[in-house]
């Protein structure tokens, strides 16, 4: 979410809201792994 609010140029608590009003209308409906196989 650190990564996200900077990549924004927003502050934590305010990328956090958004996201959490775009899971409940619909917009997110969900997130992945991306698994980098050889680091394992």
């Amino acid at each position: 979410m650190k990564a996200l609010a900077a990549e924004a140029g927003l502050s934590l608590p305010a990328v956090s809201e958004r996201l959490k009003r775009l899971e409940e209308a619909g917009v997110v409906t969900g997130y992945r792994a991306e698994v980098d196989v050889a680091a394992l």
